[in-house]
């Protein structure tokens, strides 16, 4: 019988082996310790397979070790030192096959998030393209995972769901079971876009699957989001809020209170005058805790709308929206107008708010955000605004029209006679995700085959000049 080999952390300390190798292993196990949330363990590991890939002359390992620890120091808040540790990656990986393999696009990506999401993705984009042109077929969904969430933070929706369903087609062929973090957060998505029994099927879904005891526990954070949006909106506030502030509370105790910044807003407003008023106030206090050591227009709006809930000033909520209004976080300035709107109509500014709420439901509109423009209308209307204004406009779901803007650009390449590889290549994306654009586009328009595609869309007048 062979014995199983030691962990990485134990072989790294074999005496027989050469740096190199050893950098490898200690890269190895400070990923480990970063998904097993042993950060301190994580940050001392990285840092000392950083030394050893240095001494070594390894880029492979040196862009594995720099990309974990810019990881690490992403979820903690130290944004600084997460770009200049991503940056160094991306050096140290230069255009090295090999060590692209270490996904140093992922980590670059990550590190850009909470400045700007719609650089983070592309970003991801790069790194993708490159894994394809190398045949690094398990990065694919990896990258592909990734940009659902810098897409679902820059407001777009369309290509989030588009990457999401793509990623998913690669990990079934792998044979390989995804977390649930993206399709928690697509499902974030669909509840906004008033998607509610779609939505709440893979809640009950994801539920399940989080239930059994071999399932991954990446996801846990994002589908408690989730189940507290679905309870909140069925009447049971203090239940969300008490999800929320429960897995802000982990964040925190764990040391990635980054982690927390998509909801820790909700989390204050929720539980403020229920039963766990106090617990919100002292999250109100950690998200300013947050944005002094992160200091970035997402951390200072995020602890400015917290602020303005538990003093109920419309003041800080506005500030939180001229924060947020430069930058590409763009579903945090729906929110953000909402709570001004509210807040301002609640202090009797009714010209605020109404201002403020148009702001929001117009940037809304842009995301398909169907549940976000009712709830904003709702407040425009009681504000004594958007009387003669039609209610929220819904994209169809089949049809012509119900097609994206990218999937009419597919259309149009493909009708040119354009294969998928040179209909990628045009549109800077991936193989498979013109072909996740195509499966959504037959079934949109109930067409079968290609040539079909290409016959209605030459008789719409869709087809580009040759």
């Amino acid at each position: 019988v062979t014995a199983a080999p030691p962990p990485p952390r134990a072989a790294a300390a074999d005496a027989t082996i050469d740096d190199d190798a050893r950098a490898n292993l200690l890269a190895e196990a400070a990923t480990a310790a970063l998904w097993s949330l042993q950060m301190d363990e994580c940050e001392r590991l990285a840092n000392e397979a950083i030394a050893t890939a240095e001494r070594a002359g390894s880029a492979n390992a040196l862009a594995r070790a720099l990309g974990v620890l810019s990881r690490r120091m992403n979820f903690a808040g130290r944004i600084d030192e997460s770009r200049r540790c991503a940056d160094r990656c991306l050096e140290a990986a230069g255009s090295d096959p090999e060590a692209q393999r270490a996904t140093p696009h992922l980590y670059a990506g990550m590190s850009w998030w909470p400045i700007d999401p719609i650089r983070s993705a592309a970003t991801f984009q790069e790194g993708m393209l490159r894994a394809e042109r190398l045949g690094i077929g398990w990065a694919m969904p990896v990258y592909l995972q990734a940009m659902v969430s810098a897409a679902f933070d820059s407001g777009q929706w369309d290509d989030a769901i588009t990457h999401y369903d793509t990623a998913r087609e690669l990990l079934v062929e792998m044979d390989d079971l995804d977390e649930l973090s993206m399709e928690a957060l697509v499902g974030v998505a669909r509840f906004f876009r008033n998607e509610l029994p779609a939505t709440r099927a893979s809640l009950a879904r994801m539920l399940d699957t989080a239930s059994k005891p071999q399932a991954r526990v990446g996801g846990e954070i994002y589908l408690r989001w989730l189940e507290a949006l679905v309870a909140t909106h069925d009447g049971h506030r203090a239940e969300g809020a008490d999800l929320l502030l429960g897995i802000s509370e982990l964040c925190d105790a764990i040391g990635v209170p980054h982690v927390q910044l998509p909801f820790l807003a909700d989390a204050v407003v929720w539980g403020l005058g229920t039963q766990h008023h106090e617990r919100a106030v002292q999250r109100s206090e950690a998200a300013a805790q947050l944005a002094t050591l992160a200091g970035r227009p997402i951390h200072r709006a995020t602890a400015l709308r917290c602020r303005a809930a538990v003093r109920n000033d419309h003041r800080d909520a506005m500030a939180a929206v001229e924060e947020l209004r430069p930058t590409n976080h763009r579903f945090d300035l729906v929110l953000a107008c909402e709570q001004a709107a509210l807040s301002a109509a609640t202090d009797g500014r009714t010209a605020l708010a109404r201002s403020s709420a148009e702001e929001g439901m117009g940037v809304a509109e842009q995301m398909g955000a169907g549940l976000l423009v009712r709830r904003l209308h709702s407040v425009l209307r009681a504000a004594g605004g958007g009387r003669g204004v039609k209610g929220p406009r819904q994209r169809p779901s089949h049809g012509w029209e119900s097609l994206t803007e990218m999937e009419l650009q597919v259309v149009a390449l493909v009708a040119e006679g354009l294969t998928n590889a040179r209909v990628a290549e045009r549109l800077y994306v991936s193989r498979r995700t013109v072909e996740t654009h195509l499966v959504h586009i037959y079934s949109k328009l109930a067409l079968g085959s290609r040539r079909a595609l290409i016959d209605e869309a030459t008789a719409r007048g869709l087809a580009l000049p040759r």
